[in-house]
């Protein structure tokens, strides 16, 4: 089974920010420091530290588990080969996606002024752009649409953007299922995996703190 757990940032507050800070890694103290906003710096601490939670919960340590990155960019566990994680985190959400099969993930907050139309004329299916050309919200749609495709390019370890015509998330391929747990009316997630089923944790600052 793949677990979602979901970080709230909505009430993270300074001493929160201080906390993730001291606990984090030097790399990522430094990674955290280089964003000219506060908020991304507070993005990028709290993803380590939902890995770290992650990890502690599949191997009971999370201190004797080394991080890499191949040769695209995706990060995976070098020395756990049976843990597969997959991170992203946009608005007040930072989440992660885990498991003991292959998983990708993405959340995006929906930006009502973005031109969707002139977006997907270059960068979608032409089934999606139908979609998109119906729905109600087109806003909602065409995010929930990129989350997807986002979401099945961190699955294969590399970024779809140029494969316009290869993919549609409304055909995953065989043997692939797309989720979308619901977050609220603002984000859009999705869920890529060969798995059938997942299990969503939603956690505070406060909660994650108290692990």
């Amino acid at each position: 089974m793949i677990r979602i757990t979901c970080l709230n940032l909505s009430c993270a507050d300074n001493h929160f920010h201080d906390r993730l800070l001291a606990a984090a890694s030097p790399s990522r103290a430094a990674r955290a420091a280089r964003f000219r906003r506060r908020e991304d710096g507070l993005r990028c601490l709290a993803a380590e530290a939902l890995l770290r939670h992650a990890l502690n919960v599949h191997h009971g340590s999370w201190q004797d588990i080394s991080i890499a990155e191949t040769s695209r960019g995706k990060p995976f566990a070098e020395n756990l080969p049976g843990f597969h994680f997959s991170l992203s985190h946009s608005g007040q959400w930072v989440v992660i996606a885990w498991g003991e099969r292959e998983v990708g993930l993405d959340v995006e907050r929906i930006d009502p002024a973005r031109n969707v139309h002139a977006l997907a004329r270059r960068w979608m299916h032409e089934e999606e752009q139908a979609f998109l050309a119906a729905a109600e919200n087109p806003a909602a749609a065409f995010t929930a649409l990129w989350t997807a495709r986002e979401a099945w390019g961190k699955y294969r370890g590399f970024g779809i953007a140029h494969e316009v015509s290869s993919f549609s998330a409304l055909s995953p391929p065989e043997g692939l299922s797309l989720f979308y747990p619901p977050l609220d009316k603002d984000h859009s997630l999705c869920l890529c995996t060969a798995e059938d089923h997942y299990a969503l944790e939603i956690l505070s600052p406060d909660a994650l703190l108290s692990l």
